[in-house]
């Protein structure tokens, strides 16, 4: 097993080397918590700070979910969905951790999940000065990483692993328009369409997939995940691509490559201005309007 020293321990704690120094017993505390961690670890039995990937019924998906505790009563994991680093202390035997996190959500899951791999995790305790301000030794230790799917999940096989999600919602009168004053009649969770031809062809540029939502006038939309690389201009034009244009302060084209297997869009650009584009009244995703 490798160990820390201080050189390798200062990179994982540069606010406490500044504020406090790393001596040799945090170094010591952090070998003594690695090799407890690693030894105790099996691949029959789930143990406390272990590492879930979790999907949720909603879709959530969560690569670093942390298992905290077990449930006698109950034979469940308490699990949190997306932790802060762990702080641990010794068991009563001294051969293994227990943990306490803040983050959220908190859920549980059973005691009989499916072993899906090993991975390296975060973990932390109060260094040589004790509790106080950036007290805290971050140190890191190979877990074993666990999977639980919730059953009968609200969208099929579409989850925040492969997809991104919207929540959208129309918001318009009997004759179409948007109500309120508001401008839009598409909100999203991050954006809005002014109308049903907007939305339409960016539902079709990122193959979106629409799903109902919590009420008669929302839904929720899966869709390819967007990728934005900048290059320059000679990179740009040798790449033998289809034409696309897209919102950048203005509409500017892009090239765009669609990669099925891991359900991304990726956008090349050679500039961040638009403008010109706009002048010549064309719009964003016009490879999808002129596809319709």
């Amino acid at each position: 097993m490798e160990k820390y020293s201080i050189e390798t321990l200062i990179p994982l704690n540069s606010v406490y080397h500044a504020a406090h120094r790393v001596l040799e017993s945090d170094v010591a505390m952090a070998n003594m918590y690695k090799a407890i961690i690693e030894s105790s670890r099996t691949d029959d039995r789930i143990q406390a700070g272990d590492i879930l990937e979790l999907t949720t019924q909603h879709g959530n998906y969560f690569k670093d979910a942390h298992i905290e505790k077990l449930d006698q009563e109950s034979n469940r994991w308490t699990v949190c969905e997306a932790p802060h680093t762990p702080f641990i202390w010794l068991n009563d035997t001294k051969d293994n951790i227990r943990c306490s996190t803040g983050g959220g959500i908190w859920t549980s899951v059973p005691n009989n999940l499916q072993l899906i791999g090993k991975r390296k995790k975060l973990f932390k305790d109060w260094g040589h000065c004790g509790s106080c301000a950036d007290g805290a030794v971050a140190f890191e230790a190979e877990v074993n990483v666990w999977e639980y799917i919730e059953p009968n999940r609200l969208y099929g096989e579409y989850t925040t692993k492969d997809y991104n999600r919207y929540y959208i919602s129309y918001r318009a009168g009997e004759k179409g328009n948007p109500r309120h004053n508001n401008t839009c009649r598409y909100i999203g969770d991050d954006f809005t369409f002014a109308n049903t031809d907007d939305y339409t062809a960016w539902l079709k540029t990122f193959r979106g997939v629409e799903f109902q939502g919590n009420w008669p006038n929302q839904v929720v939309v899966f869709c390819y995940k967007r990728v934005e690389k900048l290059l320059p201009f000679e990179e740009y034009n040798a790449l033998d691509l289809p034409i696309d244009t897209r919102i950048c302060n203005g509409i500017i084209e892009v090239k765009v490559f669609y990669d099925d297997a891991l359900r991304t869009v990726t956008e090349y650009r050679y500039t961040n201005a638009g403008g010109e584009l706009e002048e010549k009244g064309i719009k964003p995703y016009v490879f999808a309007r002129q596809s319709a």
